[in-house]
């Protein structure tokens, strides 16, 4: 019991302390709602009429944004969920295949370091060929690194799986920012619409892990960790097909 209470825990402390945060951002100062503009042509009392209508609540935020939250935030939180699980499920990966610790901080290590080496990259693929030319096929490489896991058998093919999710990891190095910059609406909303999306994605760094702790306590570790790949194979789909391609509106506005 106390092995796992020290494995969940450290998680549960920093999820829960995101999630305050996001809490208190959410309880912070109300952003003033911008009255209409005074009759002085139809033009602009359309506009300022506009800009009253955006000041909505929580509810009506999710409602009128359910697109963003059903489409991107929810690729997003598939995203964590397989960023998340490689602190949690390489450890008892390793451990049952008998390797020393030595051995499993050397393939965090090298998968840290392939992580670390595509910021620069990924930067520049962003902004030169778009979100979903980035994000889907990142998407896919974790998913095959995690099915890599799901069949280690050695100190090597558990380096190789490893370093596959750190490349995959590396290429969607600031998308989390990137979203919230590419579909959050203008003030005064934004507050209301970044604290939402902190919350769930919190949520699901915090809950994911949980999870598949327990899936591998109750199955397997190579079953919790196919399940991960089948979860980057449908976020990979679901990032595809439900969220828009914000650079071509962009480069190419109508």
């Amino acid at each position: 019991m106390a092995k796992r209470h020290g494995m969940t825990g450290p998680f549960v402390l920093g999820a829960s302390i995101k999630a305050l945060a996001a809490i208190l951002f959410m309880l912070g100062p109300r952003p003033q709602q911008t009255p209409p503009m005074p009759l002085m042509s139809p033009v602009k009392t359309e506009a300022g009429a506009q800009l009253h209508e955006r000041s909505v609540g929580w509810t009506a935020m999710l409602r009128r944004e359910r697109h963003f939250f059903t489409g991107a935030c929810l690729a997003i939180c598939g995203l964590t969920v397989l960023r998340q699980a490689l602190t949690i499920l390489t450890p008892l990966l390793g451990r049952e295949l008998g390797l020393s610790v030595q051995a499993i901080g050397a393939a965090q290590s090298a998968g840290a370091t392939v992580d670390s080496i595509m910021f620069l990259p990924t930067g520049y693929g962003y902004d030169r060929f778009g979100r979903k030319a980035m994000v889907v096929p990142a998407l896919l490489v974790m998913s095959s690194g995690w099915a890599v896991l799901s069949f280690a058998t050695s100190a090597r093919s558990l380096l190789r799986g490893t370093m596959l999710i750190g490349l995959g990891h590396g290429l969607t190095a600031g998308i989390q920012s990137l979203t919230v910059q590419d579909f959050a609406p203008p003030p005064p909303e934004t507050q209301h619409f970044i604290s939402l999306y902190m919350l769930l994605t919190d949520g699901v760094a915090l809950g994911g892990p949980l999870l598949l702790t327990r899936l591998a306590q109750a199955a397997s570790v190579a079953v919790a960790t196919r399940t991960t790949a089948s979860l980057g194979i449908l976020a990979a789909g679901w990032y595809w097909f439900r969220v828009p391609e914000v650079l071509k509106a962009t480069v190419n506005p109508r």
